[in-house]
């Protein structure tokens, strides 16, 4: 069966935002209507490689190579939104970690999903350390040149997208503690043992 994109943008965006690192998916759903991850990365200049496009089960798929990259900011119009929506949190952290700002526009949905995600990103980007402002729907991200956490409690109201999004957050700035960390149980049970077998290093505390 066909690997969920949404699930792996978390690896991907862990791998181009630490120096050095490479990893290689196989059989990644790159549904047209689900892709705006992989355009957001590229237009801010991500290495990522999509290679053996063919069709499995009735979707379209890929293997996907990823390295890591100087990311540079960018603006996304409201439009990528509909191809992307569930995916702005670890977007946010890869604009973090590039250079300049970036703009993401249009965000209103984000306010009315598991939590109201607008907000967690920038109460949590903004205790890591980042300027983060909401303009109206607008997100504004802008990076720092040294992390250094103001607060290492990420809260993340149940969301298991917030918990996932700021455990690869903390693979740039220091384990961060993360509350409600069992709701990644929800959708991605073994997701901390699959970062830690890739190369990271988080401790799981409750």
């Amino acid at each position: 069966m066909p690997s969920d994109l949404s699930s792996s943008a978390f690896f991907i965006v862990a791998a181009l935002i630490n120096k050095g690192s490479k990893i290689s998916m196989l059989n990644i759903n790159i549904n047209p209507t689900r892709d705006g991850i992989i355009i957001a990365l590229k237009k801010m200049g991500a290495k990522i490689n999509l290679k053996n496009k063919r069709f499995l089960s009735g979707e379209i798929v890929a293997d996907i190579d990823v390295e890591s990259s100087n990311l540079v900011g960018c603006e996304l119009n409201p439009e990528i939104a509909k191809l992307m929506i569930d995916e702005y949190p670890i977007l946010s952290i890869a604009a973090a970690f590039a250079e300049g700002p970036s703009l993401f526009k249009g965000l209103a949905e984000l306010k009315v999903k598991e939590s109201d995600r607008l907000e967690l990103i920038r109460l949590n980007l903004t205790k890591c350390g980042c300027e983060c402002e909401v303009i109206n729907n607008d997100l504004l991200i802008k990076p720092s040149k040294n992390y250094v956490p103001i607060d290492n409690k990420i809260r993340t109201d149940f969301d298991h997208r917030i918990a996932m999004a700021f455990v690869i957050m903390g693979s740039k700035v220091g384990n961060l503690l993360i509350e409600d960390i069992e709701s990644i149980n929800t959708s991605f049970p073994n997701f901390i043992e699959i970062y830690n077998n890739s190369g990271g290093s988080f401790l799981w505390k409750k």
